[in-house]
């Protein structure tokens, strides 16, 4: 009886120590594993970006408001960034669908001294994929020929890694606008996100070191010649 008795607790702490190491596994594991499924966990979108409560008329690229108390000033600013938009061929995310239920990312880059570019990233089927524009300084507005127009495949890494920095940056938490004046030349870097309903515009000129990564990644997705040492990245 007394061997039984020290088997069975031998047996029951060897249980034990195997259900709490598998238990401290999860839970270390699931956070990483869910950001793939569930962008942003950890930075869960205000109740106020919500697309169907915010002021908006149709075919319109941006909520009024979104940028500036000022009236003048946010209509101003409005219009100067769906221009870009516009010529470049790209959809308003305020009335996108995004397929599957899920979400879609644009990351537009408006330099005053080089080409502008898109990158729009999204899923389609369970796979990543990503689209970028690019759109020449020499353009005017009677004559807007893209220079690039390509749509590509992302790998499961490239996909989750994009959906890190997402996390990272807790683009839901930040403001759209800085409130700061427009500066008459230098890059703005504007991310929208369209998301399970919520929707997100942020904008910048000098813009926070987490968001700097989310967007710079995006442009290494696109492949696109871009050189910091020749000063292309301001």
């Amino acid at each position: 009886m007394r061997k039984l008795s020290i088997s069975l607790v031998v047996g029951f702490i060897t249980f034990s120590v195997g259900v709490i190491a598998a238990t401290v596994w999860l839970t270390r594991k699931t956070p990483e594993l869910r950001l793939a499924v569930e962008p942003g966990v950890h930075c869960p979108p205000f109740a106020t970006q919500k697309i169907d409560s915010l002021n908006i008329a149709k075919g319109e690229y941006f909520p009024k408001g979104v940028f500036y108390a000022d009236q003048e000033m946010d209509n101003l600013v409005r219009n100067w960034y769906a221009k870009y938009l516009v010529e470049m061929k790209e959809p308003s995310l305020l009335s996108l669908q995004p397929s599957d239920g899920g979400s879609v990312y644009r990351f537009t880059w408006l330099r005053s001294f080089h080409s502008k570019v898109v990158v729009r990233v999204w899923a389609n089927g369970g796979v990543g994929m990503l689209s970028v524009k690019e759109l020449p300084r020499e353009q005017d507005d009677r004559n807007s020929q893209l220079s690039v127009e390509q749509t590509k495949t992302l790998t499961a890494d490239e996909w989750m890694a994009f959906h890190r920095l997402l996390d990272q940056a807790c683009i839901w938490t930040l403001p759209s606008s800085q409130g700061n004046a427009i500066a008459t030349d230098g890059a703005w870097w504007m991310f929208e996100a369209n998301s399970a309903g919520y929707y997100q515009v942020i904008a910048r000129q000098s813009p926070e070191a987490s968001y700097r990564d989310l967007c710079l990644y995006m442009l290494k997705l696109s492949a696109l010649p871009v050189d910091s040492a020749k000063g292309e990245i301001y």
